[in-house]
């Protein structure tokens, strides 16, 4: 069993390694009637799982997927009775509906809700589940607001690549022809060149943005960046509506 399996692809050794259980699989089940050896591999990103089974580069190729169901009420209330039963009273213990509200607030990240939970128990709220709820609400703002922090340093031609990818998912072509021609059309550059595409997507890589196989494949390595563009996508179709432009 493989624990989120795709940072195996960022490094070389990794990958071999990976290319090694496949060989010593097919090896084994090859030679049996019956199966030997059975890889299970997990993965919180959806699309570096998904490129590891769907291109023939990969070591999974071919492989079966399937989608774990999120994390429901069950588990936020034991982790959150895990936490609180030693420093509350029973009757203090949140709802179940608030600690779900402050959980999907958080992209369902259980160290983002686990530190919505402590940073609730210094506040003066004298309802748990709404300081909860207010202390998850401020931690998804800070988030957001580090984020677009980060974004707004990029370099023109940086954010383009950003912006490809969140509308595309053109990681693997992004120096594509028309992966080029869109960053030019972006950042109003008729200069832009393949070389300098591959010049900021390293640096996007360097930042922390991006995340890179060792084969090159390209992903984002946030899905808060894409809902900060989602959301900057709705709110300026909103106001060209309210202002007729």
């Amino acid at each position: 069993m493989l624990d989120e399996a795709q940072h195996a692809l960022s490094r070389s050794r990794g990958s071999d390694t990976l290319f090694a259980l496949k060989a010593a699989r097919d090896a084994l089940n090859l030679t049996s009637g019956r199966p030997q050896l059975a890889i299970l591999a997990t993965g919180s990103a959806r699309a570096k799982i998904a490129d590891m089974v769907m291109r023939k580069s990969q070591p999974f190729y071919g492989a079966s997927t399937e989608t774990f169901p999120q994390l429901d009420e069950s588990f936020v209330a034991h982790f959150a009775k895990q936490l609180l039963s030693r420093r509350i009273a029973e009757h203090r213990m949140p709802q179940a509906e608030q600690l779900m509200k402050a959980f999907r607030m958080l992209g369902s990240r259980p160290e983002d809700f686990r530190k919505a939970i402590r940073d609730a128990l210094v506040r003066s709220e004298p309802d748990l589940g709404e300081a909860i709820v207010a202390a998850a609400h401020e931690l998804r703002n800070t988030i957001r607001e580090e984020v677009r922090k980060q974004l707004a340093a990029l370099s023109a031609l940086q954010r383009a690549i950003v912006k490809r990818m969140v509308e595309s998912g053109d990681g693997p072509s992004a120096f594509s022809k028309d992966s080029i021609a869109y960053y030019r059309k972006e950042t109003g550059e008729r200069s832009v060149s393949t070389s300098m595409a591959q010049k900021a997507m390293k640096a996007l890589v360097a930042r922390g943005f991006v995340w890179r196989s060792s084969r090159g494949v390209y992903a984002l390595d946030d899905t808060t960046i894409a809902e900060l563009f989602y959301e900057d996508r709705v709110e300026e179709a909103l106001l060209r509506e309210l202002t007729g432009r």
